[in-house]
């Protein structure tokens, strides 16, 4: 335990917890005052434990934490972390007097970055006034594009969208990348060797262009990313259609069904719509499609 550590404005000096004999320690101190922004505060990660002084250092505060020097933070991370989400309570402050301003460059939810794996800084962290770091792992970047390079696909077409995950330690190996059309979510797709594809046949016309996304959801050190927005267009394709009677005589007052079937373009796409029939030349009733249309039977005299 020491007293007050001060850090007048101008002054350089190096705090670190650790000692000769031990990389990592608790340095127990009544107060830091740190008006200096060369000053340099050093902490080292030795494992990815939760026990401060066994993997990692940490300043025990028992008075104020005064930060408005915008002292420098220092990170040795002397291990390869594999997974997120660990947390290191590098300043542990008593009571509930609030962290009084922050390190050089470093506000709160900044990222600090050491060996290409970020950390999230907090002045809130711990219980509710100490400073923390955050394993948020390696950054990765996930670019989304598409396999109809003009966006503009017909219904039904099969379109397929590729999310390329990088990261600054080299190719993602693995993870799970989740697509999105305006924000609801469309299907999934594993990352192999950096990239996640995507097919889909099911964009409709109602609702182009779709605004498609996707995230990649992390694995590992491997740190969540989202990817850039494509405006898909969907535009209406063409059909062809048969027509078909249920008998081939014909005759005055013979029931008669007539089956209208649409085929689309893409078989990706169910034909949707109406179908009008015109017998005699006379318009009969729309009829929704369904899997075939089916005019009602009827007593008719083709001709």
């Amino acid at each position: 335990t020491i007293g007050i550590l001060n850090m007048s404005a101008g002054q350089n000096g190096t705090v670190t917890p650790g000692t000769q004999t031990s990389n990592v320690s608790v340095l127990t101190t009544s107060g830091i005052i740190a008006q200096s922004s060369v000053g340099v505060f050093s902490f080292d990660l030795d494992t990815s434990g939760t026990v401060a002084g066994t993997a990692y250092d940490q300043l025990a505060v028992n008075g104020i934490v005064n930060l408005s020097g915008s002292p420098v933070l220092n990170v040795n991370l002397n291990f390869i972390p594999n997974t997120r989400g660990n947390s290191y309570t590098i300043i542990s402050n008593d009571g509930s007097d609030a962290v009084i301003g922050t390190f050089n460059g470093q506000a709160e939810g900044s990222l600090v970055t050491v060996n290409s794996v970020s950390y999230r800084i907090s002045y809130v962290g711990g219980t509710g006034n100490d400073v923390t770091l955050t394993c948020v792992g390696v950054i990765t970047t996930n670019v989304l594009t598409s396999s109809d390079v003009d966006s503009l696909t017909q219904y039904g077409q099969s379109v397929t969208f590729t999310s390329t995950i990088s990261a600054l330690t080299g190719t993602v190996t693995r993870g799970t990348v989740t697509y999105f059309d305006q924000g609801v979510s469309i299907g999934q797709a594993p990352v192999v060797n950096g990239v996640a594809n995507f097919t889909t046949t099911a964009l409709n016309v109602n609702g182009s262009p779709h605004v498609i996304t996707s995230i990649f959801v992390g694995q590992g050190i491997f740190g969540e990313s989202n990817s850039n927005i494509i405006a898909q267009s969907v535009n209406k394709s063409t059909s062809s259609i048969a027509v078909t009677t249920n008998s081939q005589i014909y005759g005055t007052n013979l029931p008669l069904t007539i089956t209208a079937t649409v085929t689309p373009q893409y078989a990706g796409g169910s034909a949707t719509g109406q179908v009008q029939f015109r017998i005699d030349g006379v318009e009969q009733p729309l009829q929704t499609i369904s899997a075939t249309v089916t005019d009602p039977p009827l007593p008719c005299l083709l001709r």
